[in-house]
């Protein structure tokens, strides 16, 4: 069992039911469910990311290594520093 290839189907099954569910709350108007799974949506995605970085050949790694920073700093760090300036902007 190769737990790499494991990690990233567990990434992908993740985006996908988070996408489902992010519809869902959306068609029946409960944003707490939303915003929650705008929390584990990232997750996903970093575990999709170390999956395809596994997949890539020795003579690439350090191109996977930097495409994995940059996508977790878009993902998470990113909207959230813009977000806590524009909320303690107004105060």
């Amino acid at each position: 069992m190769d737990l790499n290839k494991t990690i990233a189907k567990a990434g992908s099954g993740i985006v996908t039911v988070t996408v489902f569910l992010f519809a869902l709350f959306l068609i029946i108007n409960y944003p707490m469910g939303y915003f929650f799974v705008c929390l584990i949506l990232p997750l996903g995605f970093i575990m999709m990311m170390a999956g395809l970085h596994n997949e890539c050949e020795n003579d690439r790694k350090v191109a996977a290594n930097i495409g994995m920073v940059l996508a977790a700093w878009c993902v998470y760090f990113l909207p959230v520093g813009i977000l806590s300036f524009l909320h303690f902007r107004e105060r």
